[in-house]
């Protein structure tokens, strides 16, 4: 991998080691690093280095010395994402236009095989009679966009378990992004999943054998979820909703919890 722009390679792996100082920096990591992991760690550090933020004595040389490595490795990073992703990252399928439901799709669901084509027209398919479709009141708590989708029978309930599902097949795996930054032998990532007699998830039963610490799976955890695409590109690729129900849906979702928050306190 190259460096994207004006940086180094070398200079991108410093600046991931100021702001991720117990994390592997190797090209992988670079690679996957995501605007939201960037924005938590530098937030994070931020808030321990900014000089306001100090009370009483402490070194104010040295702090002032980090905030601004802190300050300069974020917006080095964050510049290196912006070009990567405009380089390297696939068009968004919105862009692609919208796509034409067959009655395939409706009658098997995402794992169909079958590919759709793109129309000049969003042509949404009637309802499979053989799926669940919400009919009630929207409840009055904070819901997930699936949910909400769901309870506005925007979608059927098989639906969102098989956009979950989607989601969840979309991240990079447990055991190789552990591998991948030298955390994980690859040899102990069948040990991990063939240890059966232990319960609980990857990650539990890594630091159930002690292979992996809580420090190092929550770190993973993290890194793993904001790589994920968004719920809501399931149901628009796969012709469930059209781009514009989707952006009218989540207008309306994040009203809706913003409400019943208020309307809770």
């Amino acid at each position: 991998m190259d460096s994207i722009g004006t940086y180094s390679p070398s200079q991108l792996y410093d600046a991931c080691r100021v702001l991720f100082p117990e994390a592997p920096i190797q090209q992988v990591f670079l690679e996957q690093l995501h605007q939201q992991n960037l924005k938590s760690a530098f937030r994070a550090l931020a808030k321990e280095y900014h000089p306001d933020s100090r009370i009483g004595a402490y070194d104010s040389t040295r702090h002032t010395d980090t905030f601004r490595r802190v300050t300069a490795a974020y917006e080095m990073l964050s510049g290196f994402i912006r070009k990567r992703d405009k380089v390297y990252a696939l068009p968004f399928p919105l862009q692609a236009g919208p796509h034409v439901v067959t009655s395939h799709h409706r009658q098997h669901g995402p794992a169909g095989g079958r590919e759709f084509r793109a129309r000049t027209h969003f042509n949404k398919a009637a309802r499979n009679p053989n799926e669940h479709y919400y009919s009630g009141p929207l409840p009055t708590i904070p819901l997930q966009i699936g949910l909400y989708l769901y309870y506005r029978s925007a979608v059927s309930y098989q639906a969102v378990v098989w956009a979950i599902m989607w989601q969840r097949d979309m991240r990079p795996p447990f055991g190789e992004l552990a591998s991948a930054w030298g955390w994980l032998d690859p040899y102990y990532i069948s040990v991990i999943r063939s240890a059966t007699d232990i319960p609980g998830t990857f990650g539990e039963r890594a630091i159930k054998l002690g292979l992996l610490t809580d420090k190092q799976v929550k770190f993973i955890l993290t890194h793993q979820k904001t790589m994920q695409a968004p719920l809501g590109r399931y149901f628009v690729t796969h012709g469930l909703l059209s781009r514009y129900e989707l952006e009218k849906y989540l207008r309306e979702h994040s009203l809706h919890n913003r409400e019943v928050t208020r309307g809770g306190k």
